[in-house]
């Protein structure tokens, strides 16, 4: 029974000594592998709300004003907004994305570094409804489930006063819907900050050891991440973690998790 949600972690050695110290870094909207994650298109701005957002539009005769609302409602001003909005809310927010789907061949491919990386299992409260929504509370905060629109549904526009930003921030395009995503949206304020190795600035959620429920190595794990993973898993704190490696079933030839001895 999977009580928990996923994050699949690749051989990256400054990931790997943050999980091994209890922490997931809370990444930037900007550095997602989808350029288009968080890069919210607004709905164009009517005649009245360009006069009040850009006082100065008053002062424009009938041609003037013509030329600058095409400028404003056009494909390259939307296009810089979204680009814009992108930045600035990574700024403020942070994201943690987590999976149902332990043993799907193409999140280990794409996430866990060709199965040469692992992944780990989150304790989350049963599954709710808020705001039509489906939730589960973690450790890092609440996880909504991302919604993925069928063609030729698209992801639906932000209206000007916000009032739909949760349902465009939990909606990604149907081809990624094999993900099965659900998204953590934490502020920075409430992270704890730290540095990277290149001196930048970093915000981290952390998590205890009864979070953890299960650590799963890939089935081309790195010599490396294998033996800090087990050092870490050796301590008396997660004698209840679950230790287990994804492996080829005989039969069907698709990924089984198997269990090792702690």
């Amino acid at each position: 029974m999977i009580d928990g949600l996923f994050k699949y972690f690749s051989t990256d050695t400054e990931k790997l000594d943050w999980f091994v110290n209890r922490q997931l870094l809370l990444t930037p909207p900007y550095y997602f592998n989808d350029p288009w994650d968080f890069a919210v298109r607004f709905e164009p701005l009517s005649d009245v709300e360009l006069k009040e957002e850009c006082p100065f539009s008053l002062t424009l005769n009938a041609k003037e004003f013509g030329e600058f609302r095409n400028y404003m409602t056009g494909t390259e001003f939307r296009a810089d907004e979204s680009r814009n909005y992108q930045k600035e809310i990574g700024k403020l927010v942070g994201v943690v994305s987590l999976t149902e789907k332990p043993m799907d061949r193409l999140l280990w491919a794409h996430y866990a570094e060709s199965h040469r990386g692992f992944l780990a299992e989150f304790r989350h409260d049963e599954e709710d409804l808020a705001n039509g929504r489906r939730i589960r509370s973690g450790p890092f905060g609440v996880a909504a489930k991302v919604s993925y629109p069928k063609p030729p549904a698209q992801p639906p526009s932000c209206k000007r006063d916000l009032s739909n930003i949760a349902e465009v921030l939990w909606t990604k395009h149907s081809e990624w819907e094999y993900e099965q995503e659900w998204r953590v949206v934490q502020s920075h304020v409430e992270a704890t900050p730290g540095r990277a190795r290149d001196g930048g600035q970093r915000s981290f959620l952390k998590f205890e050891p009864s979070h953890l429920l299960r650590v799963i190595f890939g089935l081309r794990i790195c010599p490396t991440v294998e033996r800090k993973l087990k050092e870490m898993l050796e301590q008396p704190e997660y004698k209840t973690v679950r230790i287990e490696k994804a492996d080829l079933d005989p039969t069907t030839r698709e990924l089984i998790p198997r269990k090792l001895t702690n």
